[in-house]
């Protein structure tokens, strides 16, 4: 059930083998506008305390519902947020008692992003909607009621408000649920449900109530976590033409897998909005450099197919050019075409751009690829109106899987140098609306996303964010300094097992029976820049540590990297040792976590993040587990001819790959 109480260097290139060259001004035609329903956050204390950082964290998100949890009613129908602000008593509002400013924050949080407030009502505790029950049964829902009179001072005290969400997990009742509902439909609310399970429970009150108030129940939050882990919106929860709004949560998954659960409920039925549970987990923190809320408003918004322009944007004026299509930001400025030309080279690849003073970027639209294996999509792309980061940016294939990068862009004026991205041209202004010249300096980024040379491209989904402009791509395969290392001869444990697949008891990654599900890693991972390919799943994929050495590519490197993790407790200080064609040696000393609990140890990064592990049983541990990379910096003027590995069986490698 829902409701209880690195900064890395790009990896060097030489000379690429460009295949395809494509100006935006040949896709802005054929992007579309999809209609899209509402991308919701629930959230607790953290909304309604009056702490300014949250409430324009949630502002400037890119979510478009705010569902502010959980309303208590009491027996004496008072309502109280979480047992410590009280909202209601008597039929009055009492909100401002606790925390005054709740109101404006309300109307703040609306003048950014979101569109929607929603109060939810309930949990799985038991008390709530027993409670509504026995008021409607008691007073009925007429305006003389406590129900009544609480909810028309809400209205009136917090008129941002514009629905109520159900959110009952154990009374049940049908005939006061559809009362309560009406009765809110009447006083101005429109009303949502939250359910987890009973289906025919759910599907009969919604069409009780909008038969009795048609439009009332205008929306679905279906919780597909915890105990409502497995659901679908595309089978089983169908309430005509009232929309279902999928909801995950983030101790369960990144935003890519947030992003692609999504897009894949998406192409299956066509959902229009989804729901993150919990803000409350992730206020205030990161991911890959930006701001973590915003990567999971971005990756539902991309999941659900909801672009945010229905054409291209006009970013590239003559100088000397009035206009009023707003330009590149929306605020009445645009790239100089006479500074940039028709087209600039960035990282070995030329960029062609859009014919000037035409709709030449594109926003929050889905770009058509030229079909083709490619192992790398660059782009020539800006933040606006202040650095964006986190966004999501999906390759589709057409095989019906897909890559998911997320990054990080600065604004125009402000580069921020963040992770994989680079100045790629630097003007010396940039044009107004008026027909003049702002003689400051703006920037134009370059970004190269590795994808999977091995599978062929259809398109390119770009972040839902109307702050993220795309000027420009390419497809190629170039020549990256990478060279993987074979482990397959030295494998010796199965890791990796397709989900449903039986195995034994004293098998699995940890020889306990449990293992990391191909389905989650795939058959391939990006990370920093280096794409490690796995093992084939239910096969030996995986290097067990025993003081093993591994023949390594012979070349000149400075970095070895590779994915691993440990088992049955963190393995501190380990050994390494990379021996040289002339006999010298490297000895690194790395301290490895345990797949469940990371240690943050010096030179571990989290390169995935998983929302379970397989068991020997064919079944699932729903909790978080990780697989960490760590790099090891080489002498680049020798020639590398093997590592020796820990001797500790605890120890598991499951890639690894030489950079330079």
């Amino acid at each position: 059930m829902k409701h209880t109480k690195v900064q890395y260097s790009r990896l060097q290139r030489t000379s690429s083998l460009l295949l395809v060259v494509s100006a935006l001004a040949f896709a802005c035609g054929s992007a579309h506008a999809q209609s899209t329903g509402y991308t919701g956050i629930y959230g607790g204390g953290p909304m309604y305390k009056h702490v300014a950082s949250n409430i324009s964290e949630i502002e400037n998100s890119g979510f478009t519902e705010v569902i502010v949890w959980s309303v208590e009613v009491n027996s004496a129908g008072d309502l109280n947020l979480n047992g410590e602000f009280p909202l209601t008593s008597g039929g009055s509002y009492v909100g401002n008692n606790t925390w005054p400013s709740f109101a404006a924050d309300l109307v703040t949080m609306k003048q950014g992003t979101p569109k929607r407030i929603t109060l939810s009502i309930g949990s799985s505790n038991v008390g709530d909607f027993q409670d509504i029950k026995a008021l409607v049964n008691a007073q009925g829902t007429g305006s003389s009621s406590i129900l009544y009179k609480d909810f028309q001072a809400l209205k009136a005290a917090l008129p941002s408000v514009d629905a109520i969400d159900f959110d009952d997990e154990n009374s049940y009742d049908s005939a006061s649920t559809v009362a309560f509902a009406v009765m809110l439909g009447n006083l101005g609310y429109h009303v949502t449900i939250s359910p987890y399970t009973n289906a025919s429970y759910w599907t009969s009150v919604v069409s009780q109530i909008n038969s009795q108030l048609p439009g009332t129940v205008d929306g679905v939050h279906l919780q597909a976590y915890s105990g409502g882990a497995g659901n679908s919106p595309c089978s089983g929860w169908s309430f005509g033409s009232v929309p279902v709004y999928p909801g995950l949560w983030d101790s369960d998954d990144t935003p890519p897998q947030m992003q692609s659960q999504m897009s894949s409920w998406h192409s299956q039925c066509a959902i229009t909005g989804g729901f993150l549970w919990l803000y409350d987990d992730i206020v205030g923190k990161t991911y890959n450099g930006g701001n973590e809320t915003a990567a999971y408003a971005s990756a539902i918004n991309n999941g659900v197919g909801g672009g945010t322009t229905t054409s291209g944007v006009y970013g590239i004026y003559s100088d000397g050019t009035a206009f009023t299509t707003g330009g590149l930001d929306g605020n009445g400025y645009a790239y100089s075409a006479n500074l940039l030309g028709s087209s600039k080279t960035w990282n070995g690849n030329t960029f062609s751009f859009g014919a000037a003073n035409t709709a030449n970027a594109l926003s929050g639209s889905t770009i058509t690829l030229t079909q083709g294996q490619y192992s790398e999509l660059s782009m020539l792309a800006t933040g606006l109106n202040g650095s964006q980061a986190a966004q999501t940016f999906m390759v589709n294939y057409t095989d019906g899987t897909s890559t998911v990068i997320s990054q990080s862009l600065s604004d125009w004026f402000s580069p921020q140098s963040y992770p994989g991205e680079s100045d790629a041209v630097t003007m010396a202004y940039r044009d107004t609306s008026s027909g003049g010249t702002d003689n400051r300096t703006f920037y134009l980024y370059g970004y190269a996303f590795l994808i999977d040379s091995t599978k062929t491209v259809k398109n390119v989904v770009l972040p839902n964010n109307r702050n993220v402009a795309v000027l420009s791509y390419t497809l190629g395969n170039p020549t990256i300094n990478a060279s993987p290392v074979s482990l397959a001869s030295s494998f010796n444990r199965t890791a990796i097992y397709n989900d449903g697949a039986t195995f034994s008891s004293t098998g699995g990654v940890d020889n306990v029976g449990d293992a990391y599900s191909a389905q989650l890693l795939g058959s391939s991972l990006e990370f920093n820049d280096v794409l490690y390919h796995f093992g084939s799943a239910n096969a030996t994929n995986d290097v067990s540590t025993s003081g093993q050495t591994i023949t390594l590519p012979s070349g000149q490197f400075s970095g070895l990297q590779f994915l691993a993790a440990a088992m049955n407790g963190s393995q501190t200080s380990q050994t390494f040792t990379v021996t040289y064609t002339d006999g010298t040696k490297s000895t690194f000393t790395q301290s490895i976590s345990d797949w469940f609990s990371p240690q943050s140890y010096a030179g571990e990064l989290q390169a995935a993040k998983l929302p379970y592990r397989d068991t020997y049983s064919g079944g699932r541990d729903s909790r978080t587990f990780y697989l960490y990379n760590y790099k090891f910096s080489l002498n680049n003027a020798k020639t590398v001819k093997s590592i020796q590995l820990p001797n500790n069986t605890n120890v598991q490698i499951m890639a690894m790959t030489l950079v330079q």
